[in-house]
């Protein structure tokens, strides 16, 4: 085949591929200032011409691109050294990287540090965080992610590890390949921390919130919902947590106290922490006792009430009974002080028992009781209370103390004995049966299951025992014992007192029948044997005749007469039928009346009050009197006496002045040292004062004679009928 000839080029046409030529081979040198050939040895519209034209356009438009380039290049440098963020660039397909100065001073670094070679990237990532790293990075070439996204430490120049959170995004071809990577990392290492301590707190608050034994609840201020509850609320309640979730607070107050809820809530929103007492209702209707604290706070963005809440049902039961005990601890010692004033109002031993037994039934109630007395080596039943009229025969027996048993071994240590049942088998009981000398059924004692004993001690002395019976077995208690206890022991004290008034009573009654005795002795015994001698003289006189014998005749009939005054004022001084009759203003009288007859004082009485009082009261002033008068007569050597009765402000008051010697006592009344200087007399007008419950006011002066003042309140009068 014949091929056809080559043309050849004009002369224009290869002058223009001459320059061309040489302009590539500069470029291709890479000279940096390079001018386009001109145009102007060419003829227009030659090739040549068009060639180098086109060369032309061709260069400027290259010169263009290039200043362009340059620009993007100086703006894009200019953005990655002022950006705070770490920014990198990753070629994917040739693995080339770059990392910003940025990037590299968020690891502490300069820019010369750190070469922009992946490998340093990978070897700074913190061992646990580099698969989850390359993990993203590969889901996100595949194409998996939209963008590259991972938070991960990265080790900073000071051998720490900082907290980053990398993001890129990538440039794909047409067939969805990743061909190049971009992004940037910034430090979060403050953040990341905040968060972490941030979760630690609320983990930490969880955790207490879940843990505590008090119940706590979040309460929506504005609806009043419970929004949470931890598991000791939900426990305390009755309900789960997906069942207290949403509740109105208000259906966990008892319906008598939620009238004052809403103003609860409302003291919440004015602020300050608030604290209340009351009685809730569990999901099951029961109720109890419960102290909310409570303070208003911010929950999710809305105000919210934090209540905590405590089961106070013991303390409040326990308070209740501590109160319940201390009203029955009042009353007790209410009875305790009633009964030690019952108790010592009376001095009789006999009635004394019996008040005693009295108030024992007040604090430990009994079908039985009885109070034996130690007498001589003998513990003998003194008084005794039974249900049953069949009991005399047990009154006065006496056991021998040296056969004690194990409950008298008790008692004599000064402690209280308790037998809860009396049929039973314990030592105690053995020794009860053994004591009663009796087998208990069918006896005056068959009543009794359950006894008790206490103690009567005086001092360090056993003086008896006080025993207690029910018909009903494990009656008696210690707190039974304790409160008889009480009473015995006033009631030791009592019975000693009883039992030394009547030793001074009967003392009273020798030294009264002594001084009448001596009296007798110088009085009437005297007057006596004067009759006798007058009497022998008499016959004498009248065996001889003599003629005085009428004169002794006469002195017999005075001496006679003297003698019958004397003796009936003493029959009268022993027992004073007025006083009995008639009362202590005529009884007074007749006293007088007599003292002017036994002796040579002239004695006045001034009666202005016809009052009358307590026998026992009238019969203490009577003889005060009578001793104040005797000693007027005998040891102050007075001739003249008073005796004034009238009534002052409610009281009767009796005084005796006398016109004697007296003796130094201050103006207060008789102090112990004058008791002493003036004899027994004085101090027994005290003693019977004392225990009349007379006011008795003693007042003397060397020379001057003394006063006694007797002061004793008189009766109410009896209300009139209506």
């Amino acid at each position: 085949m014949h091929n056809p000839p080559t043309p050849k080029p004009d002369s224009d046409t290869a002058h223009a591929v001459s320059l061309l030529l040489d302009l590539l081979d500069r470029v291709a040198r890479g000279e940096s200032a390079i001018e386009t050939p001109p145009v102007d040895g060419f003829a227009p519209g030659s090739d040549g011409r068009r060639l180098i034209d086109g060369v032309r356009a061709l260069l400027e438009r290259v010169r263009r691109g290039e200043e362009d380039s340059r620009g993007l290049t100086e703006r894009y440098d200019l953005m990655m050294r002022g950006a705070d963020d770490g920014l990198w660039d990753w070629n994917v397909l040739t693995g080339e990287v770059y990392f910003s100065p940025r990037w590299k001073a968020i690891l502490g670094h300069e820019d010369h540090e750190i070469a922009n070679d992946l490998d340093e990237w990978r070897s700074r990532i913190h061992p646990d965080d580099l698969p989850g790293a390359m993990d993203a990075i590969r889901r996100h070439l595949r194409g998996d992610t939209p963008v590259y996204q991972f938070d991960h430490r990265m080790r900073h120049r000071d051998g720490t590890y900082r907290w980053v959170s990398a993001r890129g995004a990538s440039l794909r071809d047409a067939n969805g390949r990743a061909y190049r990577c971009a992004g940037a990392h910034w430090d979060i290492t403050e953040r990341t921390l905040a968060d972490e301590q941030l979760r630690e707190r609320e983990q930490q608050y969880r955790g207490i919130f879940e843990a505590t034994s008090e119940g706590v609840l979040i309460v929506e201020l504005v609806t009043s919902r419970i929004v949470e509850a931890n598991p000791a609320a939900c426990h305390m309640y009755g309900y789960s947590r997906d069942e207290i979730i949403a509740l109105h607070a208000g259906a966990l107050i008892h319906p008598t106290q939620r009238a004052g809820f809403p103003d609860f809530l409302e003291a919440a929103r004015v602020g300050g922490e608030l604290r209340r007492q009351g009685m809730s209702l569990r999901k099951d209707g029961t109720t109890f006792h419960v102290e909310v604290r409570g303070s208003a706070f911010r929950y999710q963005g809305r105000p919210h009430l934090l209540g905590v809440l405590r089961d106070i049902t013991e303390v409040v039961e326990s308070y209740q009974r501590l109160e319940g005990r201390v009203t029955e601890r009042t009353r007790e010692l209410t009875t305790l002080l009633e009964v030690s004033h019952n108790v010592a109002s009376t001095l009789d031993l006999d009635p004394l028992l019996n008040v005693i037994l009295d108030q024992l039934k007040r604090v430990a109630d009994y079908a039985g009781a009885s109070i034996s007395l130690v007498e001589g080596g003998m513990l003998r039943q003194i008084v005794r209370r039974a249900p049953t009229t069949d009991n005399d025969g047990l009154l006065g027996v006496a056991v021998p103390l040296n056969t004690a048993n194990d409950w008298w071994g008790v008692i004599a240590e000064g402690g209280p004995v308790i037998i809860a049942d009396v049929r039973g088998d314990e030592p105690l009981a053995r020794a009860y049966r053994e004591h009663a000398l009796m087998p208990l059924e069918g006896s005056p004692l068959g009543y009794i299951r359950s006894w008790m004993s206490v103690p009567l001690a005086f001092g360090d002395r056993m003086i008896g025992m006080i025993s207690l019976a029910q018909s009903e077995p494990d009656y008696y208690t210690p707190r039974h014992a304790a409160l008889a206890m009480a009473i015995a022991n006033q009631a030791a004290v009592a019975i000693e007192n009883a039992r030394l008034y009547r030793q001074a009573q009967d003392l009273a009654a020798l030294e009264e029948r002594q001084r009448l005795a001596r009296d007798l002795h110088d009085s009437v015994t005297q007057t006596v044997f004067s009759l006798g001698m007058l009497t022998r003289a008499a016959r004498i006189q009248h065996e001889r005749g003599a003629p005085a014998l009428g004169g002794t005749l006469e002195r017999i009939d005075t001496l006679s007469r003297e003698a019958l005054a004397e003796m009936r004022a003493l029959l009268f001084e022993l027992q004073p039928a007025a006083l009995a009759e008639e009362g202590l203003c005529p009884a007074l009288e007749k006293l007088v009346a007599a003292f002017q007859i036994r002796t040579e004082m002239s004695v006045r009485c001034v009666i202005e009050s016809d009052a009358r009082l307590d026998p026992f009261v009238e019969t203490a002033m009577y003889r005060i009197v009578q001793e104040a008068l005797s000693n007027a007569v005998k040891h102050a050597r007075a001739t003249e006496a008073d005796v004034t009765v009238r009534g002052v402000n409610g009281r009767l008051r009796v005084v005796v002045t006398d016109n004697g010697i007296g003796f130094d006592s201050p103006a207060t009344g008789l102090t112990a040292e004058n008791q002493e200087h003036s004899g027994m007399g004085l101090r027994s007008m005290r003693e019977r004062a004392l225990a009349a419950g007379i006011a008795l006011h003693i007042a003397s002066t060397p020379g001057k004679g003394v006063t006694i003042t007797l002061d004793a309140a008189l009766p109410s009068p009896a209300p009139r009928p209506t």
